[in-house]
């Protein structure tokens, strides 16, 4: 503050009493800020609280089963619907999820993208001695939930993952 020489001591008390106000009033304001936003981020707080509460048992499944590195054979998984290997294949190829090249089953387009399968080798011994080995595909518990809802869709891809995405499920 700039007192002038002919300010008298009241004149420069008034002006740095106002002076002085403004300040707090300004600090005031702020503090009132301060005290919004910190009310607001506790109620975003208390949101993502209950959110957290609510998605964790499907961040639980998915750590747990998605991501398992668990596999189950077609024939597995075939049992479970009532069916042996060979019928659930020709059933899966039928509805042009699946097709067969040297000797072993492939996901085709775009079901090859959605990380439903792994596969396995398998050694076995020739006859003659030596020794070999075959892969095969096996299906993690992304895929056995596709292929459960293909058999609950009559092999329908379309209505499978429809209803795979209404409950939830993750292609």
């Amino acid at each position: 503050m700039v007192a002038k020489e002919d300010d008298s001591p009241e004149e420069i008390m008034a002006r740095a009493l106002t002076i002085a106000q403004a300040t707090l009033a300004k600090r005031e304001e702020r503090l009132k800020q301060l005290e919004q936003q910190t009310e607001r981020q506790k109620i975003t707080i208390e949101q993502q609280d209950v959110t957290i509460k609510e998605q964790a048992p499907k961040v639980s499944y998915y750590n747990e089963t998605l991501q398992s590195v668990n596999t189950l054979t077609t024939t597995q998984i075939a049992k479970e619907l009532g069916l042996d290997a060979p019928k659930l294949n020709q059933r899966l190829k039928q509805a042009g999820v699946i097709f067969r090249q040297s000797g072993m089953w492939m996901l085709r387009q775009p079901y090859s993208s959605w990380k439903l399968t792994a596969t396995r080798t398998q050694t076995f011994t020739r006859s003659d001695g030596s020794t070999g080995t075959s892969m095969y595909t096996v299906w993690n518990e992304r895929g056995r939930r596709f292929i459960h809802a293909l058999n609950d869709c009559e092999y329908n891809a379309r209505k499978a993952v429809r209803m795979i995405g209404q409950k939830g499920g993750a292609q």
